[in-house]
């Protein structure tokens, strides 16, 4: 195979990888622009569509736990392309829905696929690829899951504008259906890690090199709390904007619109000009900075232009340290590619949950203010922790071995 051959090939599965990791990051957040109209439709509230929402992605995260030594027995692309079989089914349930029961259980459905897609295309990379072209591919993902939400929002809101929010995700079902397409197509055959049966003993296994592994434990830490820190933000930016800022819904809709190319700037930074920073400072440093920026934002609350220009520095920041944190996971593991990063995901979501739940009571014992001091708090412990995750005393425990019955 000549090497323009070879990167053609490596570029069609990077195509068949990032195409459903971004449809996945969609599908997580595409009711949020039509809750209201939803919760009109399905005879219901908005606030109970909100929770459903929480709860949905909390069973995700537990879920996330046994996909990960699944994964390992069973193949990383088998589990994708199940992953986009939930996901289609998802969004197909939700567009056809008659009742609010009918769309929590597609919803669950969509749950079991936000846990599996981009936690496999990770594990697929972390298989593949080794080095600076690991990390840049891992970067690569992340801002094509950024672009996706750019291009998808204004798509998904046309549609529903022009005809129903129903037809916005029988949309994301037509795309997921091309990318199970291509994915059977273009993904590698799996090659099974692990041989043993899929028991509790199994799955114990599986997580216990990472548990016992102190950098492992230490960098998962400060994703978790940095998750907490940027959600803590995202959940209630739109309040913010309106109640303290004065600002206009459509308004307070374009401010979202900062997040997503800023964040996809920050992860091609990881794979472009900060390839060779040290990932973990680079962590540490973006990570205090966006607690920093999110602090100024909440307590000087300052003009609309300005308010737009530190949410896009805020996601930069954010994208780096996310991406950075993803390639130093993946790269220093003692487990299998797919625990590794499904635990990785899982921590994720629930710092997203701890991040909605802290921040809510903040809003609620100082308003705004301790928002913006609680927040900058936990983005520094989290910084503080990923540094020290570097630390020469930090041990390295061997590969356990498989659990055989």
């Amino acid at each position: 195979m000549t090497s323009r051959e070879q990167e053609q090939l490596g570029r069609r599965l990077m195509t068949a990888l990032c195409l459903p990791a971004s449809l996945a990051v969609l599908n997580a957040l595409a009711l949020s622009p039509f809750l209201s109209e939803i919760a009109r439709d399905l005879d219901t509230s908005v606030a109970l569509l909100g929770q459903a929402l929480t709860i949905t992605g909390l069973l995700g995260a537990t879920f996330g736990l046994i996909i990960g030594p699944a994964a390992d027995r069973i193949g990383y692309r088998r589990l994708m392309l199940c992953g986009l079989a939930a996901l289609i089914v998802c969004d197909l349930g939700t567009a056809i829905a008659p009742s609010f029961p009918t769309m929590l259980l597609a919803q669950l459905v969509g749950g079991f696929s936000a846990a599996t897609i981009t936690p496999m295309a990770y594990s697929i990379i972390g298989t593949r690829v080794e080095g600076e072209g690991r990390r840049r591919a891992i970067a690569t993902i992340y801002a094509a899951s950024s672009a996706g939400n750019i291009i998808g929002f204004p798509i998904l809101s046309t549609i529903g504008d022009s005809f129903s929010w129903r037809w916005s995700f029988v949309a994301i079902a037509v795309a997921a259906a091309f990318g199970l397409v291509l994915a059977a197509f273009e993904l590698p055959r799996d090659t099974p890690s692990e041989r043993s049966p899929l028991r509790f003993a199994t799955v114990l296994a599986t997580y216990r090199p990472l548990v016992r592994h102190e950098r492992m434990r230490l960098i998962y830490t400060a994703q978790f709390l940095r998750g907490v820190a940027w959600t803590g933000m995202l959940t209630y930016l739109g309040a913010f904007a309106t109640d303290e800022l004065d600002a206009s819904i459509r308004l307070t809709g374009f401010l979202w619109l900062m997040i997503s190319p800023g964040f996809m700037v920050g992860s091609l930074l990881v794979g472009g000009r900060l390839r060779r920073v040290n990932p973990r400072g680079a962590f540490a440093l973006t990570t205090t900075a966006m607690g920093a920026l999110i602090g100024l934002m909440l307590v000087w609350q300052p003009s609309i232009p300005a308010t737009f220009a530190l949410l896009f520095v805020i996601a930069l920041f954010g994208g780096i340290a996310e991406v950075a944190a993803a390639g130093i996971v993946s790269s220093e593991t003692p487990a299998p590619q797919g625990a590794t990063m499904s635990l990785h995901s899982s921590v994720l979501r629930f710092g997203t949950a701890t991040g909605a739940l802290i921040g809510g009571g903040l809003l609620a014992l100082g308003g705004f203010s301790l928002l913006g001091i609680g927040l900058p708090v936990v983005a520094a412990l989290g910084g503080i922790v990923g540094w020290l995750s570097g630390r020469p005393s930090a041990v390295t425990v061997p590969r356990a071995e498989p659990v055989r019955e």
